[in-house]
């Protein structure tokens, strides 16, 4: 699964950057993409239809993971993780289990631009703050990741 990584500040460049999901050797990993910007406005416009979407279907993946997915099978939902400095970094949650209107899971992702997050640390998303959604099967394929796609579409990967 693509893991994004996106910092942000408020003057200066923005890099977008994929790492690689460790989630063991049945996944498939996706290779890196990286995007630098000046305009953080202009990437959140091109990701915006492809967050439309995962908004607008995560409601189903959400009762699929509730009435309870097949053995193997992870659900993972994409938001933004912000430090005291105002830097943020985009990463996968999986979930662990969900609350109204929020979810409950561990960084999935290796965080790398900001403080005070971790890969495995427990986490608290309100459902307002995802961005993407994604089922993973065991042999690696994928069902949502909008986003995630269309950076490999755009990055050439696959």
């Amino acid at each position: 699964m693509l893991a994004l990584v996106l910092i942000g500040f408020a003057v200066g460049p923005v890099w977008v950057a994929a790492q690689e999901s460790e989630r063991g050797p049945e996944h498939k990993r996706d290779c890196p993409v990286k995007i630098r910007t000046h305009n953080p406005a202009l990437l959140d416009s091109v990701l915006s239809s492809y967050v439309a979407d995962a908004r607008r279907t995560y409601p189903k993946a959400r009762d699929r993971f509730q009435k309870g997915l097949p053995t193997g099978y992870i659900f993972a939902v994409v938001t933004r993780f912000r430090d005291s400095s105002g830097i943020w970094e985009q990463a996968f949650v999986d979930v662990d289990s969900l609350g109204a209107d929020v979810v409950f899971g561990r960084v999935a992702s290796e965080i790398t631009a900001i403080t005070g997050y971790h890969r495995k640390d427990a986490v608290r998303v309100r459902e307002a703050e995802i961005l993407d959604w994604v089922i993973v099967a065991p042999d690696g394929s994928e069902e949502g990741n909008f986003v995630g796609k269309f950076l490999d579409r755009c990055g050439g990967q696959r």
